[in-house]
């Protein structure tokens, strides 16, 4: 069996989406053909050594939504070589990403193939929504199947075609738990505070450095990533060494970083739609301290330590009680795992592949 998984975003960049579309690909077992389009112009460190086929389509731009930069395709030339292929491939199964982001989903939904499921991962109010709402009944229509990754993401699907949304299966992300679980031989630093995501207003980190100035020399922050706001939080907090910021890193040292640290941070304001970032470094083995928030409250349950979002003093509050409560920290970690353990990404494709065969029964 052929699937083709598309991508929006320039999958050589991080962010939620592209992880979960490269685990999914790497979670199928090798009697399936698995191909990856999707714009950029360099195959990820992650897909470089394997068999997965990945159809680069060239440069991307970059534009404000949801509180963040998406990095997508507006090429015409690219979006014909993409249907071309696709006139000349005819997958068995489409697994389109984000449908109704141009140019690459919209493309995937009028070009061939056997069955196409529409992935809806966005949560959040919709600004765009009396120009998206034309595409709806595109997106009914071609679509054999539809999934949202949380409930969150489904409202925002409601918003453009209405209770039809309904009928949507609600699949989770998933975690890589061999990569982010595997031993790294690492001694947790004393007071060690780890950051991982994009360096902008809706991820929250100038929540977390307001919060982590009111902490004592103790404390160290690490932080992964880089975004808009990164060269003006450097110069607000250039005086400060005890903040080491490592911009983008290697898969590897992601890993690394998660076995070394003492607590994990997630300061988010809003628009996650499912809180995969949290799943990871819980499979990690590291304690999650996040903002309370829908999609957050639902990845984590119980596993995590909440603070109210935007809320500095709490957080620092926390950060400084979990820091001196070890027994605490190991209690946290026990339950990080288990509840990762049931978002592994053979889970995921198993679902994945029970939508599939309730279209393809033969497949």
């Amino acid at each position: 069996m052929h699937i083709v998984i598309t991508c929006p975003y320039d999958i050589d960049l991080p962010g939620g989406v592209q992880s979960q579309i490269i685990g999914m690909a790497r979670s199928f077992p090798s009697e399936y053909r698995l191909t990856v389009v999707a714009p950029g112009r360099s195959v990820p460190e992650s897909l470089q050594s394997s068999s997965i086929e990945t159809v680069l389509l060239g440069r991307t731009l970059r534009f404000r939504a949801n509180g963040s930069v998406a990095p997508i395709s507006l090429s015409l030339s690219s979006a014909m070589r993409f249907y071309r292929y696709l006139s000349l491939t005819v997958p068995d199964v489409l697994i389109i990403h984000e449908p109704v982001v141009p140019l690459v989903g919209i493309v995937a939904l009028f070009g061939r193939a056997k069955m196409k499921i529409g992935v809806f991962h966005r949560a959040g109010p919709i600004r765009a929504l009396s120009l998206l709402r034309p595409l709806a009944s595109l997106v009914l229509i071609r679509l054999d199947a539809g999934v949202v990754v949380s409930e969150e993401a489904r409202d925002s699907v409601r918003a453009l075609i209405g209770e039809q949304s309904r009928s949507f299966r609600r699949i989770p992300n998933a975690v890589d738990l061999v990569r982010f679980g595997r031993s790294t031989e690492s001694i947790r630093r004393r007071n060690s505070i780890l950051f991982l995501g994009r360096h902008e207003q809706r991820k929250g980190l100038s929540i977390l450095l307001a919060a982590f100035g009111k902490l004592s020399s103790e404390y160290s922050l690490f932080i992964i990533g880089s975004g808009p706001e990164t060269e003006r939080l450097k110069t607000t907090y250039n005086s400060n060494d005890r903040i080491h910021w490592l911009g983008r890193v290697s898969d590897d040292r992601v890993v690394k970083l998660m076995h070394e640290c003492e607590i994990f941070v997630a300061p988010s304001l809003g628009g996650e739609s499912f809180g995969v970032i949290l799943l990871e470094a819980m499979a990690a083995g590291i304690p999650v301290v996040c903002s309370d928030i829908p999609g957050y409250r639902r990845a984590a349950e119980n596993a995590a330590v909440f603070f109210e979002p935007g809320d500095t003093n709490q957080l620092a509050a926390v950060i400084e009680l979990l820091a001196k409560e070890e027994p605490k920290r190991r209690d946290l970690a026990r339950k990080g795992l288990r509840r990762a353990l049931e978002f592994d990404f053979s889970v995921l494709r198993q679902r994945y592949v029970d939508v599939i065969h309730t279209k393809l029964p033969g497949a």
